[in-house]
């Protein structure tokens, strides 16, 4: 597993406690796990740069790209898009 995946693995496991305490009754935590990874497989992990304007007490952080994503809304595409070094790359 890569690193990302562990420390959101971690955290999801931490914080199923306190999420399970604000979810509405009508939201199971099987329903919310589905609706996390629905919008987590869309997204890209990357590092924050430093920024005076920016809180990165938590660390990196998870970014969503829809043009990314779009590149592979077709039963014909095959595309792998990586974030190598700040600079996207689509293969």
């Amino acid at each position: 597993m890569f690193v990302h995946q562990l420390r959101q693995n971690r955290v999801t496991m931490c914080d199923k406690r306190l999420l399970l305490n604000v979810l509405p009754d009508n939201i199971s935590w099987s329903r919310f796990i589905w609706a996390w990874h629905v919008v987590n497989t869309r997204c890209i992990y990357r590092e924050n740069k430093f920024h005076p304007l920016v809180d990165n007490s938590q660390g990196d952080a998870l970014a969503i790209v829809p043009l990314i994503d779009m590149l592979n809304h077709s039963n014909e595409n095959q595309v792998c898009a990586v974030l190598w070094m700040y600079q996207p790359v689509i293969i």
